[in-house]
């Protein structure tokens, strides 16, 4: 009966299960690779944060204090895509200038070995059917 009630359990994987051993002698366990940041908790404190702060603007705030506040979220979040575009922007002239400068030239020669290469082969494939033609022609006769 212990190994029929053992097999139920048998597919079952727990997160405390030590999967490997460090060098130090340490357990790996499945929780530490599977593991995630539970941040449901966090998240729903920000939820109620944000609607006590709206709640609180639309009440203690005048029109034109709602709209100055509204106005500055605003330009915050404008200057912060504009700081985001920079460095998007930065980081796509430098790869243009990679391919410009070092890719694209690298790409241009390895065509260009490539393209003597098979010159060569081509030469050298006419030779020797050149060298055959004249052997067949010599045992021709």
């Amino acid at each position: 009966m212990y190994f029929r009630s053992r097999k139920k359990l048998q597919g079952e994987v727990s997160l405390s299960d030590s999967i490997e051993t460090d060098q130090d002698g340490n357990d790996l366990m499945l929780m530490d690779v599977v593991g995630v940041d539970d941040t449901m908790l966090s998240d729903l404190q920000d939820r109620e944060d944000s609607v006590l702060v709206r709640r609180l603007v639309r009440e203690c705030l005048t029109e034109r204090e709602r709209e100055i506040a509204r106005l500055d979220a605003l330009v915050k979040t404008l200057r912060t895509q504009v700081e985001l575009l920079e460095r998007e922007l930065r980081s796509t002239a430098q790869r243009v200038n990679l391919f410009e400068k070092v890719k694209i030239p690298e790409a241009r020669e390895n065509i260009r070995v490539i393209g003597i290469y098979l010159g060569d082969q081509q030469t050298s494939a006419v030779v020797r059917g050149k060298i055959a033609k004249k052997k067949l022609q010599e045992a021709a006769r």
